[in-house]
């Protein structure tokens, strides 16, 4: 891919297929518009150009509001999309002081990130039903992830946990059903959730109808209760 930085610096173009934008963050909208650029570039045997900016309009004229990526991010973001050609860097004005130039390792940029391997944790959410189909919610701490919500209970992935949290709750609980084990992602970490179906006989104080639930809940505390039809398990 070619990044020319400036206007000036744009070779003649016999022609060319060409959009113009800030491609902030380059989402689901962009990445339509630049994959119908590259596709029709490619149909008429001529190169795709994009034309950006690496001073945003809004700080241009005063605006500044957070980016949801850097310019450099952007560029590899392009690149992946198949927009044409490198860096021309003979006619870049800093070229003399560019190491990458002078050692001849301008293909080596921009190179991309080294993905972060996120640390995994796991947990089981055990789920407390009544006779009457009603979940047992609890509301979490202030702090900490998913802090004043309201979610299943939750304990280590092992028996004996599993088995002392149970009886706590209810002396006659018993476990119903394992369901399958799945994944929620945080930005710093990953967490791998087992839900366990508890039959929770008697239960009453702080259960709730599954498709009545007013309260606020975490992302995975609604894809079980939406996806699973918890009142079958009876």
């Amino acid at each position: 891919m070619e990044l020319i930085r400036g206007l000036h610096n744009l070779k003649t173009q016999s022609g060319c297929v060409l959009t113009i934008g800030n491609f902030d963050g380059v989402h689901v909208g962009h990445q339509e518009i630049l994959k119908k650029l590259v596709l029709t570039a490619k149909q008429k045997g001529i190169p795709s150009l994009v034309i950006s900016f690496s001073v945003t309009p809004e700080s241009f004229f005063g605006r500044t509001k957070a980016r949801l990526s850097s310019f450099r991010d952007k560029h590899l973001f392009l690149e992946s999309l198949g927009i044409d050609k490198h860096p021309d860097c003979k006619r870049c004005p800093i070229s003399k002081n560019c190491g990458a130039f002078i050692y001849n390792q301008q293909d080596d940029y921009p190179n991309k990130k080294t993905k972060k391997i996120k640390p995994e944790r796991s947990v089981v959410f055990l789920i407390y039903k009544n006779e009457k189909g009603e979940v047992h919610l609890k509301k979490r701490p202030k702090k900490g992830i998913w802090g004043g919500l309201w979610s299943f209970i939750e304990c280590a992935d092992n028996e004996l946990e599993i088995e002392e949290k149970i009886i706590s709750h209810n002396p006659n609980a018993k476990i119903l059903e394992s369901l399958e084990t799945f994944k929620h992602s945080f930005s710093h970490f990953t967490l791998w959730i087992s839900p366990i179906i508890v039959s929770s006989p008697g239960g009453a104080n702080d259960y709730y109808k599954t498709n009545d639930i007013s309260v606020g809940m975490p992302a995975p505390v609604k894809k079980i209760i939406q996806s699973f039809d918890l009142i079958n398990h009876a």
